[in-house]
Order: C-alpha cells, then structure tokens, then sequence
C-alpha cells in the first residue's frame, strides 16, 4: 500500500483523503469511499465537511505508525470491494455464505502481513483511533493469542506498563502464585 511515504489512490478523478501519522510522519491517501469504513472519518464526511476541507486539513491520528495506517487502509479496501462484489448478487443467503468465507480467508491472508504482537498492537491501536470495529475485533483477537506463551517483562514491553512493584513485593506475588498454583495441581 506504501509507496516510499505517500499513498495514491489509483485514479485522480476520485475522491481522496489524506492521513497522517503523528509518530513518523507518513501520509497514506485513501479513497473517501475507503476511508468511509472508519467511523471517525465518516463523522468528518456526515458533519458536511467538503472535498476541499478534507484534503486541506489533515487529520493527524495519534500513536498511529504510517505503516499501520496503510494496513488499515489496506483492509478497509477489500472491505469495500467484498461488499461491492456481495451488492452484485443481491440474494442474501448466498451474500452470507460467501462473506463469512471470504472474511475468514481474508483474515488469515492477511494475518501474513504482520509478523509479531507489536506489528498487532499497532494496528489495534490504528484501528481504535480511527473506529474502525471489525478490524478492531480482529487484531484484538489477534494480539490475545499472543499473550500466553509470553513472560510478564514482554507484556509489560508490548503495553508499555511500567512496574511498579518494589522487588520484594514482586517476589512475594510470585511466592503467592506459586503456592497457589501447588494447591491446584494436587
């Protein structure tokens, strides 16, 4: 979706709306029939801003990587495109069978681009900022799966929680855990 640090839609002739990242600077342009699955962006369109106005003004979307911007971008396009297809058919039962396939498809097609819990976390947070729930849910889900197989210390890196506990505070929670954890295993 990126192309060095801007993103073109492929005709000038459509409608556009530029993103930026407050983080590293990147602008993504997004077609506004796109950049419509983002609820926030939908409020700017429905309070009658202009073409003009939303070209002009810039949204900076904070703790929001460019690189996660153009995932958004990227899933909110083949979110378009499905329902373009689906409104083709117009029999309902047949448009439910298919985007339920298509999306898990999708997702998994799509899980491929990101390659660790911090990569998820961008996007869920990319996702928040600009409302976009579907993707929300599913890098939310995501960024779960992750979690298990990780230490304390790793989590605490991936959310950016400080530790507060005094070092003997943190050894008698573990001392706490551990008896607790030996009185379910018998």
């Amino acid at each position: 979706m990126a192309d060095g640090n801007k993103t073109a839609s492929s005709s000038s002739s459509k409608r556009t709306i530029t993103l930026k990242s407050n983080l590293d600077g990147e602008l993504v342009e997004v077609d506004i029939k796109v950049a419509m699955e983002s609820q926030f962006i939908k409020k700017l369109v429905e309070d009658d801003l202009t073409d003009s106005t939303l070209k002009e003004s810039t949204p900076v979307f904070i703790n929001a990587t460019g690189r996660a911007l153009a995932l958004l971008t990227e899933y909110c396009m083949k979110r378009v495109e499905l329902r373009d297809r689906l409104d083709v058919d117009g029999d309902k039962d047949k448009t439910e069978a298919y985007l339920r396939g298509t999306i898990t498809s999708f997702h998994r097609e799509f899980a491929n681009k990101l390659e660790n819990a911090m990569d998820w976390v961008e996007l869920s947070r990319a996702a928040y900022y600009m409302a976009v729930p579907d993707l929300l849910e599913f890098s939310c889900q995501t960024v779960a799966k992750f979690l298990p197989s990780m230490s304390v210390e790793e989590v605490r890196t991936l959310f950016n929680i400080k530790n507060d506990f005094t070092p003997e505070e943190e050894a008698e929670i573990i001392r706490a855990q551990n008896a607790d954890n030996d009185g379910h295993n018998n």
